[in-house]
């Protein structure tokens, strides 16, 4: 699934995201057991969880607390998962209903 070199996106989350929007992007530079090293663009390392099984789009950031990045595999994959959650908003609007529904990116640009 990841490969040393490969490129990935890091997306702002939490306390990072409070100062900056959208991502950016990084390096795998060492895959782990339990954890995967990313370059970023700026120079400074960051790991991320490997999770054993699990059904997210991105990797968490280790932190002691909450981590400032959220990784996905690639920049396509980022943007896929912005989209998908736009477009879940937008159906939630419309309906007026809080709902999380199980649907592919193919099936929501089709609604």
């Amino acid at each position: 699934m990841f490969e040393i070199n490969q490129e990935v996106a890091c997306k702002y989350a939490n306390n990072m995201a409070r100062y900056k929007d959208g991502y950016t992007k990084g390096k795998i530079v060492k895959i782990g057991r339990k954890y995967l090293t990313v370059q970023l663009e700026n120079g400074n390392t960051i790991q991320f969880i490997l999770p054993k099984n699990s059904d997210s789009d991105y990797l968490h950031q280790k932190s002691d607390y909450a981590g400032d990045y959220e990784m996905f595999p690639s920049v396509q994959d980022y943007l896929d998962y912005e989209e998908k959650r736009n477009l879940i908003s937008d159906i939630r609007s419309a309906m007026g209903t809080i709902f999380e529904p199980k649907l592919s990116l193919d099936q929501l640009r089709r609604i």
